[in-house]
């Protein structure tokens, strides 16, 4: 390895030279950095070594140095003391070997542990058995249920269940399209005939699916424009403001998205119609405009909800007009 692998590799070499119980230059081999948190600094290797009569010990290890510029701050003494005290337990934990404690060889204080190399990522064992993998545990998920393979009976029912609602909403409308390419033999378009493209070629010739196409386009410009003012300007109201009657406004701007669009229709029908309104343009636009004002309101008041609203105070304290602070603060 090349720059910071060679350092640390030097260092490491100087360290198993100062063992006692290492009676040989140690080989360090496949010396490798990991990333795994900045409270530490990782690096693995191989070490080959003699130690009284055995004279080919080969471990796999793990040099955990301080960092530079951690976040957090952890001691790598008090770290080795506790793994030390696990070694007589059954709680598993790494092999803790040996101690720098004040960096004199590793140049920070560090800590050499045994590691257990594995598909699943370099697995740490206090029994220093590394050729035992743990295939047979099973990760536990949060409702302390076994995870399995197959999944619970009550999901694959949640699917069905979706399944079923995806298919009821969207089926009339898949069959409106596909049935634009029918000609059908009368005037009614309720069963297959025979495909064709003039309905689609022939879209806009009539006046009446034209004009009705722009009359739809001049409500919709009309009724965005009115819902955006009115709703933008009652979410400011009753997110800024403590008023009688807030609690019944909230329910009533629930009340529409509630409500169903043909009941909500027919309903301003009965009051036109008893009312003697003129039915037209504008009535149509101030029931789109009721049944928007409504997203509006509750989009805009979620949003400014955890607006500071002492840079109001802020601006007027610096001289600020009162139209100058509602249109730069809130609104943007």
């Amino acid at each position: 390895m090349a720059g910071a692998g060679d350092d640390i590799l030097e260092l490491i070499q100087r360290f198993f030279a100062a063992q006692p119980d290492v009676s040989s230059p140690p080989r360090i081999e496949r010396v490798e950095r990991v990333a795994v948190g900045r409270s530490r600094e990782n690096w693995i290797f191989d070490a080959a070594w003699s130690s009284g009569s055995d004279s080919g010990t080969v471990q796999p290890l793990i040099v955990r140095r301080d960092p530079l510029g951690g976040l957090l701050e952890t001691s790598r003494s008090d770290e080795f003391a506790v793994l030390r005290a696990l070694e007589a337990t059954a709680v598993p934990a790494p092999t803790a070997r040996w101690l720098d404690a004040d960096g004199a060889y590793l140049g920070r204080p560090s800590l050499v542990m045994v590691r257990e190399p594995g598909s699943g990522g370099h697995q740490l064992r206090a029994d220093g058995d590394h050729r035992r993998h743990r295939v047979g545990l099973l990760q536990v998920p949060r409702d302390g249920g076994h995870r399995m393979n197959k999944r619970p009976l009550g999901t694959w029912i949640l699917y069905a269940v979706t399944a079923v609602g995806f298919a009821f909403l969207f089926t009339p409308i898949i069959t409106i399209a596909v049935f634009t390419f029918n000609k059908p033999s009368g005037r009614f378009n309720t069963a297959w005939q025979e495909f064709t493209l003039e309905n689609w070629g022939n879209a806009f010739k009539g006046s009446d699916y034209v004009d009705a196409l722009f009359e739809s386009i001049r409500v919709a410009f009309v009724a965005s424009a009115l819902a955006t003012i009115l709703g933008g300007l009652l979410a400011i109201a009753i997110s800024r403001y403590r008023m009688k009657g807030g609690a019944l406004i909230n329910m009533l701007l629930i009340l529409p998205l509630t409500t169903p669009e043909i009941v909500l229709g027919a309903s301003l029908f009965t009051l036109f119609f008893n009312q003697g309104v003129t039915r037209g343009f504008w009535t149509v636009v101030l029931a789109h405009t009721m049944f928007c004002v409504s997203f509006v309101a509750l989009t805009v008041k979620a949003r400014i909800r955890g607006l500071d609203w002492s840079l109001e105070d802020a601006a007027a304290d610096l001289g600020s007009p009162h139209y100058a602070r509602s249109s730069r603060s809130p609104c943007p």
